[in-house]
């Protein structure tokens, strides 16, 4: 058996591809993204930092609220609202490099 049929990385598409089963689109698929493997890679990681810029964002707002409305302190708000304005730019720029990557 050729290393083109049985290895996913191979140098071209498996030679199996012209059969219309499931292990050549399995085939095809393990190859195409072996191919992309630093792509893929890439575009999970910023999508995981996009998402928990995006599940953090409520967390800071209600942190920012609770310090304000508890101690009255006008500065943790200021500072809250800094710091979701980054998360902002954190997530704006996670999505970006997600898109691009």
């Amino acid at each position: 058996m050729s290393r083109d049929r049985c290895h996913p990385c191979a140098a071209s598409p498996p030679a199996i591809l012209n059969r219309r089963t499931f292990a050549a689109a399995r085939g095809y698929l393990l190859w195409l993204a072996c191919d992309h493997r630093r792509s893929i890679v890439l575009g999970s990681t910023f999508a995981i930092v996009w998402t928990v810029a995006q599940g953090l964002a409520p967390t800071f707002v209600d942190r920012a609220t609770d310090d304000e409305i508890s101690a009255r302190d006008g500065t943790a708000l200021v500072w809250w609202g800094m710091a979701v304005l980054a998360l902002g730019d954190v997530q704006a720029l996670g999505s970006k490099l997600r898109r691009s990557s």
